[in-house]
C-alpha cells in the first residue's frame, strides 16, 4: 500500500509561473519530477534546488524505500547519510536493499550522499562507504558523464566540509571526481537501466563557493531529467520591468586589480582590447563579441537564440598572468545579465584559479566571486586570495548557464 505523499512544497514560483504562462498559451504542460527525498534532516536541504530545476519532492519513510511499488511513483530518490528507519548502518535494510536495487534495474537514478551506500548488489555483494572526517577539496577525474561534461580534467571544485569515505569503485562504476589525494567523492554507478550516483560528502548544505554550486545544479539536472549539457525544458519568461535610466559613467572595467598598495602583481586587460574568439561551442553555440554603450566598451557573452529553461554550462577563458606564491590577488570586475527575468536560473561568475609549474591546479578557499546580478545594473564581483604554495601561474575564466539573455562584462 502506498503511503499518502507529503510534499514538502509542491512549486517553488518560477515552476507556478511558468506553467502558468504555458497554459495560457495553450501548451500542454507535463507533471513535474517529482523526487523522494530520504535521509534524517540532511535531505531537507535539497528541497529548494529541487524546486529551482522545476522539480517537487516528498519525504519517502523507511517503509516507503522497502516497497517497489511506492518507488515507482519517484522520478529519482535523493538518500542522505545513515541511521534512518530503513537504512542500517552505512547501508539499507535487507528490504529496502532489494527494492531500491529493483528500482535502479527498471531506470531509477538516485544519489546516494553522506554514508549512503549503494544497494549491495551493485556492489558485488558488500557496503563500500565508513570512516567520517574532514577532508580537501575535490578535483575532476572524469568528464565523459553528462554530470561532469566540459569540465577540465584535473579542475578543482571547492567542498570543505565533513564526508564519509568511499571505497574503490569496480567496472561498469566509475570516478567522477576524487578528493585531491586520490579517494573517490563522486561516482556515477550504473546498473541495469538506471544509475546511482554516490558522493562522499553532502551537496545540499550549498557548498564552499559557486564551484561545488555548480556541480550541484550539474548532478540534480542529471537526476531529475536524465540529462546534462544540452538546451532542454519549456521557455523561460521573458522580462517584464522597463530598462532603468541612470547617470552614464567614464570608468576603465579591468579583468582584474591588486589587492593591495605594495602587491605589485596585477591581471590587467581593459575591455577596448581584442575580445576572447568569436564563439564558444560546447553543445550550443554562444556569441562573444564587443560592444559600447555610454559607459565605454564591454564584452557580452550571449546565448545563441531559442529561450529554453536549461542550458550547457558555458566555460569562457579570459585572461592568465605569471604569479608568486604567497602573494595577494584580487579578481574584480563589473558584470550584469541582461534580458533574463529575475527570477529564472541563470547563474554566472569569474574564477580566479592557480597552477604549478607542471600545469596542476592548486587548492585555494576563494576560486569563485559572486554571481552576476541580473538587470540593467551592473555590479562588482570579486574574490581575493593568496597564491598557494607552488604556483607559478593564475587564470581567470568566466563560468555559467545561460538559458537566454547575455552576460555582460
Amino acid at each position: 500500500m502506498t503511503a499518502a505523499r507529503r510534499p514538502f512544497l509542491r512549486w517553488s514560483i518560477v515552476s507556478l509561473f511558468t506553467v502558468l504562462l504555458l497554459a495560457e498559451a495553450g501548451v500542454a504542460v507535463a507533471d513535474p519530477p517529482l523526487v523522494g527525498l530520504a535521509g534524517e534532516k540532511y535531505r531537507r536541504a535539497y528541497v529548494g534546488i529541487i524546486e529551482q530545476l522545476g522539480g517537487e519532492s516528498e519525504q519517502v519513510s523507511g517503509a516507503e524505500l522497502e516497497d517497489p511499488e511506492a518507488l515507482s511513483n519517484y522520478t529519482a530518490l535523493v538518500v542522505v547519510t545513515r541511521g534512518e528507519a530503513g537504512q542500517e548502518t552505512y547501508g539499507f535494510t535487507e528490504a529496502a536493499d532489494a527494492a531500491v536495487a529493483e528500482y535502479v534495474k527498471g531506470g531509477g537514478r538516485v544519489l546516494c550522499s553522506f554514508g549512503c551506500s549503494p544497494p549491495k548488489v551493485m556492489l558485488g555483494g558488500r557496503s563500500n562507504t565508513g570512516g567520517w572526517g574532514r577532508g580537501p577539496d575535490w578535483v575532476v577525474t572524469d568528464n565523459t558523464h553528462p554530470i561532469t561534461a566540459g569540465m577540465q580534467l584535473g579542475q578543482i571544485v571547492r567542498y570543505g566540509a565533513y564526508r564519509c569515505r568511499i571505497a574503490s569503485i569496480e567496472p561498469p562504476g566509475k570516478m567522477l571526481l576524487a578528493d585531491i589525494g586520490g579517494s573517490t567523492a563522486v561516482a556515477a554507478i550504473p546498473y541495469g537501466d538506471g544509475e546511482v550516483i554516490q558522493t562522499n560528502g553532502d551537496l545540499g548544505h550549498g557548498g564552499a563557493d559557486a564551484t561545488s554550486n555548480e556541480l550541484r545544479y550539474r548532478l540534480m539536472l542529471y537526476l531529475l531529467y536524465g540529462k546534462g549539457q544540452e538546451r532542454f525544458g519549456p521557455d523561460v519568461p521573458a522580462p517584464t520591468q522597463e530598462p532603468q535610466q541612470r547617470p552614464q559613467l567614464y570608468t576603465p572595467r579591468q579583468l582584474a586589480l591588486d589587492a593591495a598598495q605594495d602587491a605589485g602583481y596585477v591581471f590587467k586587460e581593459d575591455f577596448d582590447g581584442q575580445a576572447p574568439a568569436g564563439e564558444l561551442d560546447y553543445g550550443y553555440r554562444a556569441n562573444i563579441s564587443q560592444a559600447a554603450d555610454g559607459a565605454g566598451s564591454y564584452w557580452a557573452i550571449s546565448a545563441p537564440e531559442g529561450n529554453q529553461t536549461f542550458a550547457p554550462w558555458l566555460r569562457v577563458p579570459i585572461s592568465e598572468a605569471e604569479v608568486e606564491a604567497g602573494q595577494t590577488y584580487r579578481l574584480s570586475l563589473k558584470a550584469r545579465i541582461t534580458g533574463v527575468a529575475r527570477d529564472v536560473l541563470a547563474p554566472a561568475r569569474a574564477e580566479l584559479r592557480f597552477y604549478d609549474a607542471e600545469g596542476r591546479e592548486l587548492s585555494h578557499p576563494h576560486i569563485s566571486t559572486g554571481d552576476a546580478p541580473k538587470g540593467e545594473e551592473w555590479a562588482q564581483i570579486s574574490t581575493q586570495t593568496v597564491a598557494p604554495e607552488a604556483a607559478v601561474k593564475a587564470t581567470v575564466a568566466l563560468s555559467g548557464m545561460l538559458p537566454s539573455g547575455a552576460l555582460q562584462l
